[in-house]
């Protein structure tokens, strides 16, 4: 596990994991070929994913992402989901396009609405690693890492997520074979908040043992007060608030990740306090993990 602390990397870990890489590349050498090479007669390559980004076969998937070669410069990606035992998309897919060997164009789609775009900076390391920077519609650096695929698809090695409004580091991840090894989550000064902290798991937490989160969005709503200052000023909008249930069901780590104002922003976080006792904690292969959450709170003058 990493160390806690500011610093940026734990150079155990990192030497760890460079021992490890060619051992990672000569297993997944063919798999990786087939991803890099896409013939013209091949419609579809096809992925699955077991729980926190492990690849595993089809019995075995929660879910699993197509993706093809629509032309020489065009790639699309389509995401599908387990639901009671049958293969449903929610309409979700990404296009890449390549405007040359280094800029690639990416859009996400919902069916045929266009919701955003980005653009990624490639770097070929070699014959089966690529280094993507991400970069928003505004040309904010989102996350960079190290990728076995393109499609970046497949993570591997180290990877760095940053804070929306001011390009701080807000995460430091490793993967191997795509499945979440170890990070860090930092908080806006560069301290350490928690170690080795999971998306996806077995079984998600649940706050008063609601699997639905009705209680949770009805409690919400009668906390939340809308600040006076700001309504007064006609201030509003969506604060996104984070926070980490631990091994233990206890709430850590609150922290707005892309505020508004001040004044919101301090409401969110007081809401989210209310809502610190109740909950049960995430599993992951039968033992309890930290689940980090992202919750948008929504301020609207009626």
């Amino acid at each position: 596990m990493i160390k806690g602390g500011t610093a940026p990397y734990a150079d155990t870990v990192w030497a760890q994991y460079l021992k490890t890489k060619m051992i990672i590349r000569a297993l997944l050498l063919a798999f990786l070929i087939s991803i890099k090479v896409f013939p013209q007669e091949m419609k579809d390559t096809i992925i699955y994913f077991g729980i926190n980004g492990r690849i595993v076969n089809k019995e075995n998937a929660k879910s699993y992402k197509s993706f093809c070669k629509s032309s020489d410069d065009e790639y699309i990606v389509r995401s599908y989901f387990l639901k009671e035992n049958k293969w449903e998309t929610n309409g979700y897919y990404e296009k890449y396009l390549k405007i040359n060997d280094s800029i690639i164009i990416c859009e996400y789609y919902n069916y045929n609405d266009l919701l955003s775009s980005c653009k990624l900076l490639l770097k070929e390391i070699n014959d089966s690693i690529y280094f993507i920077k991400e970069f928003s519609e505004s040309d904010e650096l989102r996350n960079e890492g190290y990728y076995y695929s393109f499609p970046p698809i497949l993570k591997t090695d180290k990877h760095l997520t940053y804070y929306r409004d001011n390009n701080e580091i807000h995460t430091i991840s490793y993967y191997k074979n795509n499945e979440l090894i170890d990070n860090i989550i930092l908080n806006r000064e560069g301290d350490t908040i928690a170690t080795k902290v999971y998306y996806d798991v077995d079984i998600l937490p649940k706050y008063k043992n609601d699997e639905y989160d009705n209680k949770l969005r009805l409690d919400i709503q009668r906390i939340m007060r809308y600040p006076e200052y700001a309504a007064e000023r006609g201030i509003q909008g969506k604060v996104y608030v984070e926070f980490i249930i631990m091994e233990d069901g206890s709430m850590h780590g609150i922290n707005v990740v892309e505020g508004v104002a001040t004044s919101l922003d301090n409401e969110a976080v007081r809401v989210i306090k209310k809502l610190s006792k109740g909950w049960s904690p995430g599993y992951l292969d039968n033992k309890a993990v930290k689940v980090i959450f992202t919750i948008p709170l929504v301020f609207v003058i009626q």
